[in-house]
């Protein structure tokens, strides 16, 4: 399996998709594709049988779901819950692009829908990063172990999102996350900026800005920082667990082992 994929750019005069994880990778618990979209860009109102979200990357991109609309900006994400009619287009002056994530991976095509229902308390759908949000982690955080390592919860159980968790990770330089570990979920980093760093196995990596992570659950691995840059990325986790239920189990592996990856 490729465990680090690399984002293919292209010229955003034309709609274009890059599947990046999904039943054709040998992953079912999600499907998650980088959209470039052209400016003046639509899809139709439709509908499908699992949760979907937009992270928009750059330009602006606008949702509508339900019967209300919205225009993300870049690190503001939209979740739309099954069932509901949704479209995106773009009406800025630029192209945009955005992570378009379904959870699980869909087993029929979408629905053209003929109008949309409201949802209730539909703003609620829609989060921004927050700079503050970071420092307020590390504060609550502080013990050492993860020291320099901020987090923003997006998307989770809270929030109405029962298939997955999404986060954006912030990475100061010389830090990291826990130690080798395993999970008993599927995890993927979206590399936002900077680089990260990140042991899979036995193999060192190092994850470049748009780039996608993969780790299904089960593999050993762990991230850590070593640039000089501040790196952040997007941490999607599915499925979601049951609350109470243990997320991530410890691993050690012999430094002597580990070795670069060509």
């Amino acid at each position: 399996m490729q465990h680090i994929a690399p984002i293919v750019k292209i010229s955003t005069d034309h709609f274009h998709r890059q599947d990046l994880v999904g039943p054709g990778t040998g992953i079912d618990s999600c499907t998650i594709a980088y959209l470039t979209l052209p400016q003046g860009y639509a899809n139709a109102l439709a509908t499908n049988d699992v949760d979907t979200f937009y992270y928009c990357l750059e330009g602006g991109v606008d949702v509508q779901f339900g019967a209300d609309s919205f225009t993300i900006e870049p690190h503001t994400m939209a979740f739309v819950p099954a069932e509901v009619a949704h479209r995106i287009s773009v009406s800025g002056s630029q192209s945009a692009t955005c992570l378009e994530i379904f959870a699980p991976s869909p087993t029929t095509a979408s629905i053209e829908a003929d109008k949309a229902q409201s949802i209730p308390n539909a703003a609620a759908h829609i989060s921004s990063l927050r700079q503050e949000a970071f420092a307020s982690y590390m504060r609550a955080n502080g013990d050492g172990t993860i020291e320099g390592f901020g987090l923003q919860k997006l998307a989770s159980r809270e929030t109405g999102s029962m298939r997955m968790n999404i986060n954006v990770a912030e990475v100061q330089p010389d830090s990291g996350g826990p130690q080798l570990h395993i999970h008993p979920f599927d995890q993927f980093y979206f590399v936002m900026s900077g680089a990260l760093d990140i042991q899979i196995g036995v193999k060192r990596h190092t994850a470049p800005t748009n780039s996608l992570v993969v780790l299904p659950a089960g593999v050993v691995h762990a991230n850590w920082n070593g640039g000089t840059e501040t790196e952040m990325h997007l941490a999607i986790m599915t499925p979601s667990l049951p609350p109470g239920e243990r997320g991530s189990f410890p691993v050690e592996i012999p430094h002597a082992v580990v070795t670069d990856a060509v």
